[in-house]
């Protein structure tokens, strides 16, 4: 295999694959399930209403399903002990290549993957017509996995908090799929299908952008200044009432030092 892998872009990719070829394969058997599932029963549950309902139910578990495990694939993370958070892995900044090409190649790769698996699953086991605006589907699906991995590596110090970040991202995402089933005509101009859709596009774009920029950053050493939303956090945190008495077990220590690290994202969670 060292004869094969002769550029660090094949070596990121053998990588990635090696990592996670279990997943791989397991969404491979999910689609083959839900494609010979189809196959066979489609005669019986396409005679009624409800049996069209219940398969295409069935589909779409098993669709989600996969796309879910697409995206913990391409959590392109690695936890680093010293700095006490999970960020983008610094070890492949000493291979010889450019900091555009280290952000490219997990995201083009993880826009490739995700497409696959959707396209497959729209064309290969969905009833013809049977998905609603696939291309926008598509282009939404595409656009959350550079949001999600910039936003994995942006915000490593953060811990938690970039989950209620990928969760807003997502829910708008999901709002602009929602209002593009709207009648056009009454909607505003600024919500149509078109710009939004431009607008998602956009929003990827930029989210690479930011993630190159960070990463470049990162990678010659400006992530050691401290960063000042932190430095901010943490005085408010440190401001906090401090416990003075003993614990009364293990897991009420652990329960703590949770609370400590991740439980003020509680209220943002509740807030709506």
């Amino acid at each position: 295999m060292a004869e094969v892998i002769r550029s660090p872009i094949t070596a990121l990719i053998w990588e990635i694959w090696l990592r996670n070829r279990r997943w791989i394969w397991s969404i491979i058997g999910t689609f083959l399930f839900g494609w010979v599932s189809n196959f066979v029963l489609q005669d019986t549950f396409f005679s009624s209403r409800a049996g069209r309902n219940t398969l295409s139910a069935f589909n779409e578990t098993l669709t989600f399903a996969s796309l879910l495990i697409v995206f913990a694939i391409f959590n392109y993370t690695e936890y680093d002990a010293q700095r006490g958070w999970a960020g983008f892995p610094d070890r492949l900044f000493t291979l010889p290549v450019p900091t555009l090409l280290l952000v490219g190649v997990p995201i083009g790769l993880g826009i490739f993957a995700v497409e696959l698996v959707y396209v497959g699953w729209v064309k290969l086991v969905f009833a013809h017509d049977e998905v609603a605006k696939p291309a926008l589907i598509a282009l939404l699906i595409g656009a959350f996995m550079v949001v999600y991995q910039s936003t994995l590596w942006i915000l490593a110090r953060f811990g938690a908090l970039r989950m209620v970040v990928l969760g807003v991202v997502g829910i708008s995402f999901i709002v602009v799929n929602v209002l593009s089933s709207f009648p056009q005509d009454s909607l505003s101009p600024w919500l149509s299908e078109n710009i939004l859709s431009a607008l998602t596009a956009g929003a990827a774009l930029i989210a690479f952008v930011a993630a190159w920029i960070h990463v470049a950053r990162q990678r010659s050493g400006g992530t050691s200044r401290r960063n000042s939303v932190k430095a901010i956090i943490e005085r408010i945190t440190d401001a906090l009432p401090r416990r003075t008495t003993p614990f009364s077990s293990p897991e009420a220590a652990q329960f703590w030092f949770e609370w400590r690290r991740s439980g003020l994202l509680f209220p943002l969670c509740i807030a709506g």
